[in-house]
């Protein structure tokens, strides 16, 4: 809003211009004013809530077991609607993404991964913050799975990618992890 008076002058120097070369009159003049600051404070205001908006940081795990299937694990209902997503969650302040994998499979799910290479970054603008999704390749490890924030588990074959209803940020990642599991025979 710190600009609303810069606006406003330079919108009145653009108004007296265009009166003593087009003889529009002090109330042209005026309108023509208004009308160009709210134009500018307008989009300076759409710009700042734009660039205002909280970034936040995530990692999923795009886990594969000894057959090549990759697991699918589903929200509860009161979180994000009991959508499906690919498991993972915030990385720490100061944390490597990978360590982020590691930490995060082991806390909601109770398994070992060893985390591979980085598929798909998705970006999802979200009404409040902007989402950016670090997508990994892991390998299961070890570990039982035990579901501790998820309702619900799948393991899925690259046939199987479109049977569930899964989060908007995560179908993004669907057509890069369907062409890794051809390349990659899964």
């Amino acid at each position: 809003m710190w600009l609303v008076l810069p606006c406003i002058c330079g919108a009145c120097v653009i108004g007296v211009l265009a009166d003593v070369w087009y003889g529009w009159g002090i109330i042209g003049v005026l309108l023509l004013s208004f009308v160009v600051a709210f134009i500018l404070v307008g989009m300076e205001t759409l710009n700042m809530k734009e660039k205002d908006k909280q970034v936040l940081d995530v990692v999923a795990a795009l886990i594969f077991d000894k057959e090549g299937r990759v697991l699918a694990t589903q929200c509860a209902p009161h979180k994000h609607g009991g959508g499906w997503e690919f498991p993972g969650g915030k990385i720490e302040p100061g944390e490597a993404a990978e360590a982020a994998v590691v930490r995060e499979i082991g806390e909601e799910l109770s398994l070992e991964v060893k985390v591979g290479q980085l598929l798909h970054t998705v970006n999802w603008h979200y009404p409040k913050f902007h989402l950016r999704m670090h997508c990994y390749v892991c390998s299961l490890q070890g570990g039982e799975l035990t579901l501790r924030e998820h309702v619900a588990a799948r393991w899925l074959t690259a046939n199987e990618l479109d049977s569930l209803e899964w989060l908007p940020a995560d179908v993004d990642v669907l057509p890069w992890l369907a062409r890794y599991m051809k390349e990659n025979k899964h």
